[in-house]
């Protein structure tokens, strides 16, 4: 047996002449001249049990940049677990002869088998930039593919095929639904998802990856799952110390059922199941009538029960998500709710019953968050959606209302923002009916393509409104040279090198109407978070006094100048483009902060207050999504406090 190492292309003309792309076949898109392919001329046997990579069967190419691996006989490893070292990527294996192993696993190559392949376990692949081709025939107990693909092209032997998303071209008896009845839960998630890790590590330590022959094919008895126990038991552990359970939290905790447990904290104020696809909400939920907020995020749910739309105090219910094809309506149903989240952006089987939501239903809606899949809603002037006098909000995310806007739309009268995507189609609509909103302060049109001389149209059309896009021209924020200003100002930041960086900032902002620049939102906001955040920053670092309480003033003045810039309603910052303007509303805040508490006559109350209306802003709107960054918001605000005279 010959073992040596070759260039990548030098193997491919010998083992492979037809592949013209090398790069592409290797999965090695970039620095292909980095890798060598090994070259085994003859067998390779495994003694070894376990787990044993593709990328250490061959001891002489442990160290080698292996880009590929060619074995011109056949593999052989009974007792072992193959695997590929990375699913992202891994050497390609080509085969020339029969592979015999235990436990076949694959990841990250396009390979193939020319001749048989036998595993006496299981032949499992998983990822999608996975690919195997088997030229002869195959035995296999299980064939397993996550988001993989085999291609079969000889016969195949096998007692089971199961499939999470997996390209196969034989039958699939258990596709990414019915995993459950097949697989040891140990190895998938609550969708079903495969924990490839979790698979890989059973296979190689003998441990089954299957439920019990006797089990294979019926449903799995509901069983709790170690995260949403886990979760619990500490919930439990804090009612017995006496804590006062206001917020109870199984988010993201594997549940295939919500669990009967849960009705033992019926005084909480916050209900978060989110990212559970249990599919069903009990409708014992309704028991909890303190409930002020329901997280029904991707639950898998087409509705809610009566006695849940029922709940005496429910403010914010999110079923964002969800193929919600209906809900329970009636004079007892959803009658305090001010805050809905509902639709799909991955999915369209929701789609009818939320574009054609009778809001009348909803009789002290503020906000709704409307989520499509869909790229244009098609409304007649006829349709009365919208008879809601207390609607402020309305985020239709991108599609575009195909025909403008709709004449029932205008009984929002309390309307203050409005996300949807205006082309030019849709221009003339807006500039003929979109003034008689007259509270509008914030419209975001999203992924546009209107021209400049257009977008300036639709500013003049509506003046008393913030205008946001994602375009200008047909151009992103990477295709305008002001991305790359403000890159070198947020740099200069950085540095500390505050004069140069204040210069650059004057001289865009001398140049442009701060509220209608004609810039993409993304650009838009970072000119303006810079333009309060350096002063603000240099003010706090500046050693002398007079220049300090000299760049005070500075913040303060420009935390005031872009405030009077964003839309007033904090909500509509928050809800519309991603955050993204609330994010500069909180660095004016900041600036506030530290201008009234570091300028020549001090304001601490004034201070204090801003603060203050920061931190509960973070507490209202960011605390429930992301406590981690709600963490770092709030250090910040506590040391800003410091700087706050007595």
């Amino acid at each position: 047996m010959a073992e040596y190492l070759l260039s990548m292309e030098e193997a491919f003309k010998r083992f492979l002449p037809g592949v013209r792309d090398i790069g592409a076949r290797a999965m090695a898109f970039s620095g292909l001249d980095q890798f060598k392919a090994g070259v085994v001329e003859g067998d390779v046997v495994v003694e070894r049990e376990g787990l044993v990579l593709t990328s250490e069967m061959v001891p002489a190419f442990q160290d080698a940049p292996l880009g590929a691996l060619f074995i011109t006989g056949s593999l052989r490893a009974p007792n072992a677990t193959i695997a590929e070292p990375d699913i992202d990527w891994s050497p390609l294996l080509k085969v020339k002869g029969n592979v015999i192993a235990k436990n076949l696993c694959l990841g990250g190559s396009a390979s193939e088998i020319d001749g048989d392949v036998t595993v006496t376990g299981a032949l499992v692949g998983y990822y999608n930039h996975g690919q195997m081709r088997i030229r002869g025939k195959t035995r296999a107990p299980l064939v397993l593919a996550s988001a993989y693909e085999f291609i079969f092209e000889g016969a195949v032997e096998r007692k089971y095929v199961a499939s999470w998303s997996g390209r196969l071209n034989i039958p699939v008896d258990y596709d990414r639904d019915h995993l459950d009845r097949i697989l040891a839960p140990e190895v998938i998630d609550e969708t079903n998802f495969l924990h490839d890790g979790v698979v890989l590590e059973r296979l190689s330590r003998g441990l089954p990856i299957l439920r019990p022959e006797a089990e294979i094919g019926t449903p799995p008895p509901p069983r709790l799952s170690d995260k949403g126990a886990q979760r619990l038991t500490e919930l439990r552990a804090r009612k017995e110390r006496g804590e006062t359970i206001e917020k109870v939290n199984l988010k993201k905790c594997e549940l295939r059922f919500v669990p009967d447990q849960l009705r033992e904290f019926q005084a909480a104020r916050e209900l978060v199941l989110s990212n559970n696809r249990v599919k069903a909400v009990p409708a014992w939920i309704g028991e909890f009538q303190a409930l002020e907020t329901l997280e029904l995020e991707d639950c898998g749910l087409d509705t809610v029960p009566r006695e849940i739309a029922a709940l005496p105090r429910l403010r914010d219910l999110n079923l964002a998500d969800n193929p919600i094809t209906s809900l329970p309506f009636g004079s007892d149903c959803f009658r305090t709710v001010e805050i809905l989240s509902i639709g799909q952006s991955s999915s369209d089987v929701s789609a009818n019953f939320t574009a054609n939501l009778d809001l009348s239903q909803f009789p002290w809606l503020r906000v709704l968050e409307q989520q499509y899949k869909i790229d244009e809603l098609a409304y007649r002037d006829s349709q009365n959606l919208w008879d809601n006098p207390h609607l402020e909000v309305l985020n239709l995310h991108w599609p575009a209302l195909k025909h403008g806007i709709p004449a029932g739309l205008l009984r929002a009268r309390n309307l203050r923002a409005l996300a949807t995507e205006v082309n030019a189609v849709q221009l003339g609509s807006f500039l003929w009916r979109g003034p008689a909103f007259e509270r509008l302060e914030y419209l975001a049109i999203g992924y546009t393509d209107l021209s400049r001389n257009e977008l300036a149209r639709l500013y003049d059309g509506l003046p008393r409104a913030f205008i946001s896009c994602q375009y200008v021209d047909g151009k992103s924020d990477f295709d305008l040279p002001e991305y790359e200003r403000l890159s070198a100002i947020d740099n200069l930041l950085r540095q500390r090198r505050f004069a140069e960086a204040l210069t650059e900032l004057d001289d865009m902002a001398a140049a442009r109407n701060l509220r209608r620049p004609l810039l993409p939102l993304d650009l838009h906001a970072k000119l303006l978070t810079l333009a309060v955040q350096v002063r603000r920053v240099a003010a706090e670092e500046e050693q002398d006094r007079g220049r300090r309480e000299a760049m005070a003033e500075a913040a303060l003045t420009w935390a005031d100048r872009v405030l009077s810039v964003l839309p007033e309603n904090a909500e509509a910052c928050w809800y519309l483009d991603y955050h993204r303007l609330w994010l500069v509303r909180l660095q004016c805040l900041y600036a506030r902060a530290t201008g009234l508490a570091l300028r020549a006559a001090p304001d601490a109350a004034g201070a204090r207050a801003a603060l203050d209306l920061a931190q509960g802003e973070l507490d209202r709107f960011l605390l429930p999504v992301n406590p981690h960054w709600h963490g770092n918001e709030s250090a910040v605000v506590r040391q800003l406090r410091v700087r706050v005279p007595v």
